[in-house]
């Protein structure tokens, strides 16, 4: 993952996200929170309960992304084999 364009600063309003695999548990959530300290690549936000959660900038974005709705596709149907013959099945 890139880090990101513009520094995160401390009162900052975020999103976690879960992109790395090391992401907390909250970030599955998707919650907004407010950024607490900033150290390197490290970052410390605090949730809407008051808890403080230290994850990698690579977890908190400033704006949730748009889910993306993929259109369900039907598998193309198998052509007829040739000459008449037949599948034999392996087992």
């Amino acid at each position: 993952m890139a880090t990101l364009k513009h520094p995160l600063l401390a009162g900052e309003s975020v999103y976690l996200t879960p992109n790395t695999l090391g992401a907390p548990t909250a970030a599955w959530r998707q919650p907004k929170c407010v950024v607490v300290r900033v150290a390197q690549t490290q970052v410390t936000v605090r949730l809407d309960d008051g808890t403080e959660v230290t994850t990698h900038q690579n977890n908190v974005v400033r704006r949730l992304p748009n889910r993306i709705r993929r259109r369900l596709t039907k598998p193309a149907a198998r052509p007829p084999m040739v000459g008449g013959a037949e599948e034999i099945p392996l087992f």
